[in-house]
């Protein structure tokens, strides 16, 4: 008996986030015993020091790619593959005429592919466009099992697609997104690296319109500090990172002008060195928050949540798609605040970034403050979450199975 060989077919760029998911994923994989390898784009660059084999096969300028990727399978003899799915990822999305966020050459892959195959969806929304939707069923009708990270997804595809509640579960497997195990840093050791005193509430991240980092300095820090300094509590605001995107440039800047404008700037810490590239140094951010703030306008699931997660930190976050369960459903690590309402264009389902209530937010803020009895027990249930639920070794051992069950012949010598 063994267990099957997979392929992990994926983005692999220390700048990607689901290349970095993958390579956290491979090599957990690894230790349970599967002997796993990443196929990737021939664009990507991956870290030589992650110690997973690579081969950069895809090339999506190439309209063969799924054909070139199906013989490249069957020549490595694999048992398995394993696609990280976003709609970016599998077309020439630098190219604006060649683009296809259809993605209809995965779908071909999928077609042709010598081995069964498992999709794991990194976007999934309630409120989805036709041609996500369209890629959604025709990937669940071919793959052997299609990975999402939420309940509450599965429940919108059931929704978005007419499926019976069968249907969905014998398509859609719930896997979360992965937490690092044994993160344990000493809050105080951390707050005195960077010079933090008092209160402290962090939003350690990239920097883009999606994180509501501008609404954070703008309009939700100055209702926070009102009410503090009221009370007279030292409180400051930790905010660190920098765009990862060119096109978030001008975004960053309103944001860098919006701290160094702002009233209350004495109040207001930024560190631009730290952002998720660099995993040690902003867990040590976020393990020196008291509480993290996660006003998001618009995600699937967030790996910066995840991260906030695995260091034990409860939070405040905008109560959205997958963002809802992270926090508030199985995990119950925090408090999730609904937005004042979801924009959709009713010509063809698209959504528009959610507006965000801005009091109700400041004052689950303010309530996380000054109850510091409820940020222990939110803590704790971050603990529990990772060692129960998204700890990435009980997360492998979940796609193991997932694995087994789409590969039969894995009981074969």
């Amino acid at each position: 008996m063994r267990n099957p060989r997979v392929a992990l077919v994926s983005s692999y760029d220390p700048d990607c986030g689901i290349g970095v998911y993958t390579w956290m994923l491979a090599t957990a994989l690894k230790k349970e015993g599967v002997e796993t390898e990443v196929i990737t784009r021939t664009k990507d660059n991956p870290d030589p020091n992650w110690g997973i084999e690579v081969h950069k096969v895809v090339d999506v300028k190439n309209s063969q790619w799924p054909k070139m990727l199906a013989n490249f399978v069957r020549a490595k003899g694999y048992d398995v593959v394993h696609v990280q799915h976003e709609y970016a990822l599998w077309t020439e999305y630098e190219n604006e005429a060649r683009r296809d966020l259809w993605n209809k050459d995965l779908i071909r892959f999928l077609e042709v592919s010598p081995v069964p195959v498992i999709v794991t969806a990194h976007s999934v929304y309630t409120v989805q466009g036709e041609h996500q939707n369209w890629f959604m069923r025709e990937a669940s009708e071919r793959a052997a099992n299609t990975i999402v990270h939420a309940y509450v997804q599965r429940a919108a595809l059931a929704n978005n697609l007419g499926l019976t509640e069968g249907e969905v579960e014998r398509r859609f497997e719930v896997i979360p997104h992965w937490s690092r195990e044994g993160i344990e840093l000493d809050k105080e050791e951390c707050k005195k690296e960077f010079g933090l005193e008092g209160i402290i509430v962090g939003h350690p991240t990239f920097i883009q319109p999606n994180k509501g980092t501008l609404e954070l300095v703008e309009d939700i820090w100055p209702r926070v500090y009102e009410r503090t300094s009221k009370k007279g509590l030292e409180v400051k605001l930790f905010i660190t990172g920098k765009y990862r995107d060119p096109a978030h440039e001008e975004y960053y800047a309103q944001v860098q002008r919006a701290i160094a404008t702002s009233p209350i700037r004495e109040t207001i810490m930024f560190r631009e060195d730290i952002h998720p590239r660099n995993g040690e140094g902003i867990r040590r951010a976020m393990s020196a928050s008291d509480l993290l703030a996660w006003p998001h306008t618009e995600e699937s699931t967030s790996g910066s949540v995840q991260m906030g997660i695995e260091c034990g930190v409860p939070c405040v976050a905008s109560a959205i798609e997958g963002m809802t369960e992270q926090v508030g459903g199985i995990s119950r690590n925090g408090i999730t605040v609904p937005p004042v309402g979801v924009l959709v264009n009713p010509k063809n389902y698209e959504r528009f970034p959610v507006t965000l209530d801005y009091s109700a937010f400041s004052d689950a803020i303010y309530h996380l403050i000054t109850h510091p009895e409820e940020r222990i027990k939110f803590s704790k249930n971050a603990g529990q979450n990772v060692r129960e639920w998204s700890g990435l070794s009980v997360v492998a051992k979940r796609h193991l199975e997932v694995y087994k069950a789409a590969v039969p012949a894995y009981v074969r010598a």
